[in-house]
């Protein structure tokens, strides 16, 4: 084998071994995107639940809701 085809032959190694590296990257980087989607769609869901009670505790006479809004803020 010639310096010039072993040289080659290292060049390709080194190739590959750094677009799997790359490919692995590219799944860690998917799956924290991925787990920062499912984070935010749960927290949405959580403040839409919030804002519903919100607007039912608005339409109680103001005792009620001073005595309901503590429940709701140690959620």
């Amino acid at each position: 084998m010639s310096v010039f085809e072993q040289g080659h032959q290292f060049l390709r190694e080194r190739e590959l071994y750094l677009l799997d590296l790359l490919e692995r990257i590219e799944q860690e980087l998917a799956h924290g995107r991925n787990s920062h989607v499912t984070k935010s769609s749960e927290d949405t869901v959580r403040l839409g639940t919030l804002i519903s009670e919100l607007e039912k505790m608005a339409q109680q006479p103001a005792v009620e809701l001073l005595q309901d809004l503590s429940d709701v803020i140690s959620k």
